[in-house]
């Protein structure tokens, strides 16, 4: 049984695009110049993506991208501004949790819109490393380590195009919390601040003798003086020894030195003579001066007992 041949004059309707939907499989997939396209700009970025070198398959996610855009603000994509687009990406990657190859997806769209089509310029939302100049870094980078250890390499290699991925990772908040155990604590906690007010700050104070808190009350420039005390002067840190290196580490330090060849030292260790030059505590030899600092601060606070009167 034959089937009928629709009419040569009959107009076949475009195709609706789906950008709810994602495309699955490797099926066939309708060219964005077909859609229907809702604004006159939409249509000239289907026009950009045909002449383009990207698969059928690319031009279609691309195309579904800004069509998504289209409907979260119900408007032309071009008549949108730097601060919307922006909010649009915070809101895929933070409430609709897109996977990084998603979001990557839909900057190269817009990217492709607003700086290819309507020539907008570099938007701060879009700016990133020029991958090029990362790719060069690396190869120099690369072949300055081969030819420092000697080794041969075939020349052509340091011709040819390398790939570097180069992906975020994080924002440093893990590292950040991790690295703050370690460093050293305020001079007071806010939990020891009892009361403020625009004269007088009262806090809790550590009475050792009776091995409880008691509180004090002094003014607002007598707590300032006393907190600036414990500043480090500029290029000191204070961190806190962690690991093998704790003072308390010593059975660790012992296999450390162990597994690394160095020499371990059973019984008393002899002591060494005074002879007014300091000596390495390492190799137990006598320091040599090689330099001195000049003393950035000339003068420091008073003590405690010299700061009032009558304190003796």
């Amino acid at each position: 049984m034959n089937k009928s041949k629709p009419h040569p004059s009959t107009k076949s309707t475009a195709p609706q695009p789906d950008f709810a939907a994602r495309p699955l499989g490797h099926r066939e997939l309708p060219n964005p110049l077909t859609y229907s396209h809702a604004y006159e700009s939409m249509g000239r970025y289907a026009q950009l993506l045909a002449l383009r070198h990207d698969c059928g398959r690319t031009c279609h996610a691309y195309y579904r991208q800004l069509g998504l855009l289209q409907r979260h603000f119900g408007c032309d994509p071009k008549d949108l501004t730097q601060d919307q687009v922006r909010e649009y990406l915070l809101f895929l990657k933070f409430q609709k949790h897109w996977k990084p190859t998603t979001m990557r997806q839909a900057v190269a769209c817009l990217r492709i819109f607003f700086h290819e089509l309507l020539k907008l310029g570099p938007w701060e939302v879009f700016s990133q490393i020029h991958l090029p100049l990362i790719q060069a870094a690396f190869r120099d980078h690369f072949r300055r380590q081969l030819e420092a250890r000697g080794w041969q390499v075939d020349p052509s290699v340091w011709t040819k195009d390398w790939g570097v991925h180069i992906q975020e990772a994080g924002n440093g908040s893990h590292a950040i919390r991790y690295l703050g155990a370690y460093v050293a604590r305020s001079v007071i906690s806010d939990q020891r601040i009892v009361s403020f007010d625009d004269k007088t700050v009262t806090f809790l104070w550590k009475d050792r003798a009776d091995k409880c808190f008691k509180p004090k009350t002094v003014s607002g420039i007598q707590f300032v003086e006393r907190y600036l005390r414990h500043v480090l002067p500029s290029g000191l840190r204070s961190i806190r020894y962690y690991g093998y290196m704790h003072p308390s580490a010593v059975r660790n330090r012992e296999r450390v030195r162990m597994f690394t060849g160095s020499p371990i030292l059973f019984g008393p260790r002899p002591k060494p003579v005074h002879t007014g030059i300091p000596t390495c505590p390492s190799c137990q030899k006598e320091m040599i001066c090689i330099a001195r600092l000049p003393r950035v601060f000339t003068t420091r606070g008073p003590p405690v007992w010299a700061a009032t009167p009558n304190s003796r």
